[in-house]
């Protein structure tokens, strides 16, 4: 054959197995991604489902309160309470009030109810009258009181036991630096006998 004949030879056909396998390849394919995305969306679809029943099944986890804890805390709040309270004026007033003659065992303070009681001993009753008088005349302290008084050995020597109680004064702008007038202490001066509001011995 000639070159030239050679190039007016038509192609061979294309088998028409060839082309029928090459569709259904494609068809198989594009079936079976199809259904590989289905399932996918439908396992996407049961696992939103149980998210949102787990969701709604959940309780609200209630935290319920430590009791050590709790301890704690209230304990923190009694010292800042206690730090926030106004004690100077008050530990002041007593130590201004005691003499020589007059020993001081128990400082028992009350903040809840504004209150302190203080006991010990005096050397006699003068001294121990004395003492009151110093206390009411103390700005820091409100009906100052003897309670309680009881003659006692002590050392060889006979002296009193003694319980003074008395408000706590809680300051305010408005208060006078005063609470105690002229006549009041010109009263007290003359008659010992007010500050003894208890009987003379248990």
């Amino acid at each position: 054959m000639k070159k030239s004949e050679r190039y007016l030879v038509p192609p061979s056909p294309v088998r028409p197995v060839a082309v029928a396998a090459l569709v259904l390849l494609l068809v198989s394919g594009s079936w079976l991604a199809r259904a590989a995305y289905e399932r996918w969306q439908e396992a996407q679809e049961l696992q939103g489902r149980a998210e949102r029943m787990a969701s709604r099944q959940e309780k609200p986890v209630v935290n319920l309160p430590d009791p050590a804890q709790a301890e704690i805390q209230k304990h923190w709040r009694a010292l800042q309470a206690e730090r926030d309270f106004a004690w100077y004026p008050v530990f002041a007033a007593v130590e201004n009030a005691v003499g020589d003659d007059i020993e001081l065992m128990e400082f028992e303070p009350d903040k809840v109810n504004l209150q302190i009681a203080l006991r010990g001993y005096a050397r006699d009753s003068e001294t121990l009258q004395e003492f009151i008088r110093e206390l009411v005349l103390q700005p820091a302290l409100l009906d100052v009181h003897l309670t309680h008084q009881k003659n006692v050995l002590r050392s060889a020597a006979k002296v009193l036991h003694f319980e003074v109680k008395a408000e706590i004064h809680k300051p305010s702008k408005a208060d006078h630096p005063s609470r105690i007038s002229v006549a009041d202490t010109t009263r007290f001066a003359a008659d010992p006998s007010l500050f003894f509001i208890a009987s003379d011995y248990w």
